[in-house]
């Protein structure tokens, strides 16, 4: 999965997008202003949602060492921040076509709190050791991936038994983008279970409630949470976008 391939699969379209985005302090375009999430991404300091923090509490992470967080197609600036109140978090944002970001920053002249380095989210075990986070997120890209049922085995194996992965997703992206660039898959909650669909053309692979994700040895919990507003995407006002957030625990 090189950055060019991505970049010829829709990674111009995401580039633009964000280059847009930057430029105009998250005002344009106009179907996702936010300029208050402009902010919290540029801002110095800049603390987890209390949900990702309760969610790390819960799996009791070592306390002689900062918490460790992965930010799954962060784009050119995570939304997550660095501290869940007096704790330290080591982000590690990580995005297919970081490279072309990097130009991006370049152009508008802005510095991350943490840089976005290259990884595949197919690819983690390339990347990092298993098991070796508290937290793995994952905010309204992995409809982005070439393969996102192998990308969440990999997301639901970077995190420590116990741990979870955070999602938020726009439901049928596909769909609502016509398959355009790269939004070749629909993500969407059924019957408590989290399902994975190729467009309109396939048929759905299901995970939770005792369906297991194939490729993750322990048969982890999917719980699905609706409905949710559009945490850490750039979307506040565009109501036609259902969002829903689904957390899996990696089972120890």
């Amino acid at each position: 999965f090189a950055a060019t391939a991505a970049a010829s699969s829709g990674g111009d379209v995401e580039t633009g997008f964000w280059l847009k985005w930057l430029r105009s302090e998250g005002r344009r375009p106009s179907q996702y202003p936010n300029h208050a999430d402009f902010l919290e991404r540029t801002a110095e300091n800049a603390a987890l949602p209390d949900y990702l923090c309760d969610l790390m509490r819960a799996c009791a992470p070592p306390s002689q060492r900062p918490l460790r967080v992965l930010d799954s197609g962060a784009g050119p600036l995570s939304s997550l921040g660095t501290h869940c109140g007096g704790v330290r978090v080591e982000l590690f944002p990580i995005d297919v076509l970081a490279p072309s970001y990097d130009g991006v920053l370049d152009q508008v002249k802005l510095t991350p709190r943490t840089r976005t380095r290259f990884c595949p989210v197919e690819q983690i075990d390339r990347c990092f050791a298993p098991a070796w986070f508290d937290l793995a997120t994952s905010f309204n890209a992995l409809d982005h991936a070439q393969d996102p049922i192998r990308g969440l085995m990999q997301l639901t194996n970077a995190v420590r038994p116990g741990c979870a992965v955070a999602l938020v997703q726009k439901a049928n992206e596909s769909n609502r983008q016509r398959g355009v660039g790269m939004h070749q898959w629909n993500l969407f909650p059924q019957d408590g279970r989290l399902c994975i669909q190729r467009g309109r053309q396939s048929n759905a692979t299901c995970v939770g409630q005792g369906s297991p994700i194939p490729g993750v040895p322990a048969l982890p919990h999917v719980a699905i949470d609706l409905p949710t507003t559009s945490v850490g995407v750039p979307n506040p006002r565009n109501r036609g976008m259902r969002f829903f957030r689904a957390t899996v625990t990696r089972g120890a």
